[in-house]
This record gives structure tokens, C-alpha cells and sequence, in this order.
């Protein structure tokens, strides 16, 4: 909550300010829509190993799982402008709770050799909430009709996605005469939380009644992730951090009555590396612990077709 929280702050209170001091000033608009979101988030391990005083060098990756992000969404936003400074921030949450297939690669005998692949069915909870403040500068073009703004400013982004996989289908590719194994039913669940704080540019261009907006973002991210394999009675927990970088381009129509129909192209990517802590909570070896290398990479992007109103 208190990142949210800082979110919200960092996107909503200087408008606040702003319609408190002048507020025939003051330009905002909302909106809201559909959309469909794509990617995934990928983690890999591997590397040191360690085990109380067991501390073992090894290849890596020694594993993989892609979770996949193939959801419907729902998304609303809003932008307040008053002179050269602009506030906005954005909401999507996943409608639709088929998630894709996850894709879970084990290399248990060398960096050569995929001994163990599996496909499961997934659920997806997702929602993400972004926001930013900018300064953006007004520059002539010597077209009456055109009204160009170039800037840029900070914004913090944040998501929360989890996943329920099931039905898992599991094939042995060194020993092709294996068996293909099934597990009907829930196998793990795996849940990501992802603060990216964000540097960005962006440009803004009016025509008559088109609207074009295009930005760009660098950040710090951070990404915690709790991953459960039910059928081991294994927790791995980590904490990692890198960087990442978004964009995203919005066209818009706005008609006479100020009513505006807009669509918006979002994508998102980063890579973060920490160390995964394992811990055993059922079973015969219940207790045993833990740590390896452990990276996360994600690719994202959605697109989302909306309708709204300035005023």
C-alpha cells in the first residue's frame, strides 16, 4: 500500500494543487476501455548454489519457467494540464482468467541436454497502475494549427500478477521412451510484484482535432516473486532488481462536444537479477532450505481502444 500510495501522491497532487489555486486554468481529461495484453515474465536459475555450508558452482540456467500474460483488460486513465506542467495516471486489471500456457525447460544433466519439459494451463490475476508528472514545453512549428509540447519528467510504475497453473502435461527428452506424464489439477502457483520507479521523455502534438502523444521511460526495477511447486512442497521466494524501460503512443479524435475516442499501444520490458531462497514445507526432506541465482526477464505490451471527455 504505501508504494500505491506514493503513486497516487506523485500523480494526483499536483493537479490537486494546481485546481486549488486557479482552477479555470486547468485542462483534464478521463477515459476508459478495453484492451488485450501480451508477453510473458520469464525466470531462469541457476549459478552458486548454496546449502548451509555447501556452496557449489554450477551452469546456468539449470531451469526455466515463461509465465504467460494473455489476458482481456479493462482500463481507465485521466491527464490534468495547467500550463507547462501535466499530471497523469493509468489503471488496467485483467477481465478474462485463461492466462496461456506456462512452459516449465529443466537441464538437470548439462547446459546441453533438456531433460525434463512441461506445459501446464494457467489463471491469471493482473493489474497494473502508472503514473507520471512532466514539464513540457510549447515550440512553434509555423502551422496555426499545429500545437507541439516536448518534455519530460518522473513517474513510478506498479504491478501485481499471479498465476494459477494446472493440468500439467510433462515429456522427458533425453529419454524419448518415457512415459508422457499427466497431473490433472492445481501443480503451483506463482505471483510477481514489480515497483518501477522511471525516468521519461515525451513528446504531444495537436492537429485540428487529432491528438498524438508519444513517450519514453528508463528505470530502477524492482521485482519480488513467490513461486510454489505444490508437488515438490517447495517455496522459493526472491527479491531482485535491474532495469527497465517503457513506451507508449496514443492517437486520439476529439469531436465538437469535447467527447474523444482514443487508442494507446503500451509496452513494457525489464531484467532483474537476486538470489532465490527454497524452502521444503512438506514432505520427508521438510525444512531443508536453500539458495541459487536467480533472473527474471519479462516483455509486455497491450493495446487498448477507449472512449472519454475532456473538460
Amino acid at each position: 500500500m504505501r508504494r500505491i500510495s506514493l503513486l497516487l501522491v506523485c500523480a494526483l497532487l499536483p493537479a490537486t494543487v494546481l485546481a486549488e489555486s486557479n482552477p479555470n486554468k486547468l485542462e483534464t481529461d478521463i477515459w476508459g476501455g478495453l484492451g488485450a495484453m501480451g508477453g510473458d515474465v520469464t525466470y531462469r536459475i541457476g549459478g552458486t548454489f548454496r546449502s548451509g555450508d555447501i556452496v557449489e558452482e554450477g551452469y546456468f540456467p539449470l531451469s526455466r519457467l515463461e509465465w504467460p500474460l494473455d489476458a482481456a483488460l479493462a482500463t481507465f486513465g485521466g491527464n490534468a494540464r495547467y500550463g507547462e506542467f501535466d499530471a497523469r495516471a493509468s489503471f488496467f486489471v485483467a477481465i478474462s482468467s485463461e492466462g496461456g500456457k506456462v512452459k516449465d525447460s529443466d537441464w538437470e544433466l548439462g547446459p546441453d541436454a533438456l531433460t525434463t519439459y512441461s506445459e501446464s494451463d494457467t489463471e491469471l490475476d493482473a493489474w497494473q497502475a502508472d503514473g507520471s508528472v512532466r514539464m513540457m514545453i510549447p515550440f512553434t512549428t509555423g502551422n496555426s494549427n499545429e500545437t507541439v509540447h516536448l518534455g519530460g519528467g518522473v513517474g513510478v510504475l506498479y504491478q501485481d500478477f499471479s498465476w494459477t497453473a494446472k493440468n500439467l502435461h510433462q515429456w522427458y527428452p533425453v529419454a524419448p521412451w518415457e512415459p508422457h506424464d499427466y497431473w490433472d489439477g492445481e501443480i503451483g502457483t506463482y505471483e510477481t510484484e514489480t515497483f518501477m520507479p522511471y525516468a521519461e521523455v515525451a513528446g504531444k502534438m495537436w492537429y485540428g482535432g487529432l491528438y498524438f502523444e508519444g513517450r519514453l521511460g528508463l528505470g530502477y526495477a524492482q521485482v519480488q516473486d513467490v513461486d510454489d511447486h505444490k508437488l515438490r512442497y517447495i517455496k522459493a521466494e526472491t527479491d531482485a532488481d535491474g532495469t527497465g524501460v517503457l513506451a507508449e503512443f496514443i492517437a486520439r479524435y476529439t469531436f465538437a462536444n469535447n467527447i474523444f475516442v482514443q487508442g494507446s499501444f503500451f509496452m513494457l520490458a525489464y531484467d532483474v537479477e537476486g538470489t532465490e531462497k527454497d524452502t521444503v514445507y512438506a514432505g520427508p526432506d521438510q525444512g531443508t532450505t536453500w539458495e541459487i541465482d536467480h533472473k527474471i526477464e519479462s516483455s509486455q505490451m497491450n493495446f487498448t481502444l477507449s472512449g472519454g471527455v475532456s473538460f
